[in-house]
Order: structure tokens, then sequence, then C-alpha cells
């Protein structure tokens, strides 16, 4: 059957690199659009972590009238009560400093979990801070004897903690300005920030410092301005 072409098996070398450059595009396309989906839900993740942190701060706030101490105490340790962490809470031992006690500095290896950042894939415990924690707590606000009434701004416009990178080795911020700058920040489209109503907002890694120092003082008399 001299008049019939033989029937073709398998791909031309041209129809095998149109094909492979198809999928090429198509990886090209889906992943990046995969990736920013992920971290998308690890920010919502996070955003959500601050705001358990928000309320077991209000349900601490509630039970002992002030803001959670820290100092011998940190801030982190006495909200592990309302972390479902009790055993965390009961295995510290309030009566030395956590930087300096050998008991409370082996419990600081253990992480927990509401304090650290899904996208953080570096957490780890600074010697310095004693424990693990995205959650960069303001110092004028978590220190003994502080109370809401005495957050003369008002509690929705002042920061109770700020998200930054564990690297830094952060667990509590001194003096009003909350946020350190963008290499600080885990999240490429801002960072978390919960205020001492309990709300929690990101803001953008382009948001000014005196912006944030408005944020840090309790009892500065700054207005914050409409970029919050």
């Amino acid at each position: 059957m001299s008049g019939k072409s033989s029937e073709r098996s398998g791909l031309t070398a041209i129809e095998l690199i149109v094909v492979t450059a198809i999928i090429g595009v198509l990886i090209a396309i889906l992943v990046p659009a995969v990736l920013m989906a992920q971290e998308a839900a690890r920010r919502v993740a996070c955003a959500n972590h601050f705001r358990q942190i928000g309320v077991a701060a209000a349900s601490y706030t509630s039970a002992f009238g002030s803001f959670p101490p820290g100092e011998i105490t940190p801030w982190t340790v006495a909200l592990t009560l309302y972390f479902e962490q009790r055993d965390f809470y009961d295995a510290y031992d309030h009566r030395h400093d956590p930087f300096s006690d050998p008991a409370n500095a082996a419990l600081g290896t253990r992480p927990i979990g509401v304090l650290v950042c899904p996208s953080d894939v570096e957490v780890r415990v600074a010697p310095f801070d004693w424990i693990s924690s995205n959650a960069a707590g303001n110092t004028q606000l978590l220190c003994p004897g502080s109370r809401p009434e005495s957050c003369l701004d008002g509690l929705s416009t002042t920061g109770l903690c700020v998200e930054v990178s564990s690297h830094k080795g952060l667990a509590q911020i001194e003096g009003p300005v909350l946020y350190l700058g963008v290499e600080d920040a885990v999240h490429s489209g801002g960072f978390q920030l919960l205020l001492a109503s309990g709300s929690v907002r990101l803001l953008s890694h382009q948001v000014s410092n005196e912006l944030m120092q408005a944020l840090g003082t309790p009892r500065g008399g700054e207005v914050v301005g409409g970029e919050f």
C-alpha cells in the first residue's frame, strides 16, 4: 500500500519544545499565585494569633484590673493562663528573673504557638529575651501597675504589641517607638499591630515613625493621623 502514509507515533522535536514551553509558562504563572495565596493565608492566621493575644490580654485585665506585667513575670508568661498553657505558667518560677534563673531559662525554649507567626520560618529563642515571640510588647503598657484607665490617649489608638521578626530576638521593645524598621518585618504586605482595645490592624511598612510613636505612647497626647 504505497499510497498510504504510515501512522506517526510520539511527538516531533518541535512539538515537544512547544509543549515544554507551554508547561513552563503555566508553572511561571501558577507558582507565584500559589505562593501568594499561601502567604495571604499565613498572614490571616497571624492576624488571628494577634486577636487571641488581645482576647487573652482583655481577660487578664478583667481578672486583675491591670495589663499583664513585664518584669519578673514577662507579659507573655502571664498570658499563658489564657492560651490553654496552664502547665507552662505553673512551671515558671515567678520568684526569679527569667534572664538569669536556670529553671526559667530552660522553660523558655518551649515555643507557644499563638506567639509565633506562621510566616517566620526561623523562629528561635534569643538568650536576652528569654522567650521566642513575634509579638513585641509595648513596655509603657505591659508593666506592673499599668491600668486601662491610665491610657489617656485611648485604648483604640495605643498599641499593645506589634509584629516583628524573631531573628531580631525581641520579646519586648523599650521606649515609645513600637516599630523598628522594614528589616524587622515578617510579611511583605505589612505588619500586624494589636491595639490595647483588642482590635488588630495591618499597617504598611511605609508608615511614618511619627505615627508609630503616637501609637506607642499611652499618655503622649499625640493626634493619630489619617494614615492610621
